[in-house]
């Protein structure tokens, strides 16, 4: 029975660890847009003061964005930790459970 509930918690982790990718992922493409509009908006010729306002805007979206990248980063590399933890406690439970069949 505990070596079901370590292999629902390691597909858990799982599913968990691949929706943290998955937002990770989105995070950095929004972060590539972010930057493809600021270069955009850089190479055209807008009034200076529009110009500036809008490379601000854009300045506080992408440090906005790489906060939430670092953020996701740091979960994403929590849940590997964390995913390691139950497999490797799947494995210690799987070799108990293999040493009691073999006495």
């Amino acid at each position: 029975e505990s070596v079901a509930e370590a292999r629902e918690a390691a597909l858990a982790a799982d599913d968990e660890l691949e929706d943290k990718e998955r937002k990770l992922e989105e995070a950095m493409q929004m972060l590539s847009m972010k930057e493809e509009e600021l270069r955009f908006a850089s190479e055209h010729a807008l009034s200076e003061s529009q110009k500036s306002s809008q490379e601000e805007e854009i300045l506080k979206e992408m440090e906005q964005l790489m906060g939430e990248k670092i953020l996701a980063e740091e979960a994403l590399e929590a849940e590997k930790e964390e995913r390691k933890q139950s497999e490797d406690e799947l494995r210690r439970l799987m070799g108990e459970e293999q040493r009691e069949l073999i006495q």
